[in-house]
């Protein structure tokens, strides 16, 4: 009689998340395209302004329809002369 040798392999899974946070107020910043220094706002303050989701928001960025700035830390800042273009009433 042939014994059976049996192996038990375990594997573990790390993963890092980093999570960041808008910032607490608004950024004053120079926008090209509206040629100004102006109070820029950040995602959620646009997206409590407009009504529109975060995913428009990026939507409407990409295709040039607002103006936006990336700040040092990473962070997406809007200017707000573009976002009077979709305020709800």
């Amino acid at each position: 009689m042939r014994l059976r040798r049996q192996f038990v392999i375990t594997a573990e899974k790390f993963e890092t998340f980093t999570v960041r946070q808008e910032p607490p107020r608004s950024s004053q910043a120079y926008c090209e395209k509206c040629d100004q220094a102006i109070p820029f706002l950040t995602v959620d303050q646009t997206v409590n302004v407009t009504g529109l989701g975060a995913r428009t928001i990026f939507r409407l960025v990409e295709a040039g329809q607002l103006h936006a700035l990336e700040t040092e830390e990473g962070y997406l800042i809007l200017c707000p002369n573009s976002v009077a273009f979709f305020v709800r009433l």
